[in-house]
């Protein structure tokens, strides 16, 4: 028997109706790091029972894709890690997160693009 995998990708906007769309690719990138050694289910509805519009996966996917496309390296990766598991944008203002900072600014700038595309994220912001 043929495994078959399903992923729900929105047709239009109304398709979001009762979802929690992410405002921001940061905010979907910090929801991504508290649960994604979570069970996949726990975090659909983390938000008072309110599913979110993609899966713990999905976010895992982008950031797949831009490593394998070589937009993104590994250094991006572990400025993503280190700061999304503290819940905090790096500071370019301090002196020891410049560098992080503008890693982290450069795959931001990559991942709003893509989750805007998968609708995960409604529209990019300025």
């Amino acid at each position: 028997m043929k495994n078959t995998v399903y992923a729900y990708i929105p047709t239009n906007n109304d398709d979001f109706e009762g979802f929690a769309v992410f405002s921001s690719a940061e905010e979907a990138w910090f929801w991504y790091c508290r649960n994604r050694e979570r069970n996949p289910l726990a975090a659909k509805r983390e938000k008072q029972g309110v599913e979110k519009v993609c899966q713990i996966d999905d976010i895992y996917v982008c950031l797949s894709r831009l490593y394998l496309a070589r937009q993104i390296g590994r250094a991006h990766i572990d400025a993503l890690m280190k700061f999304g598991d503290m819940q905090i944008v790096p500071d370019g203002r301090i002196e020891v997160e410049e560098r992080d900072a503008a890693l982290w600014e450069g795959a931001m700038k990559l991942l709003t693009e893509l989750f805007v595309e998968k609708r995960i994220v409604l529209c990019a912001t300025a």
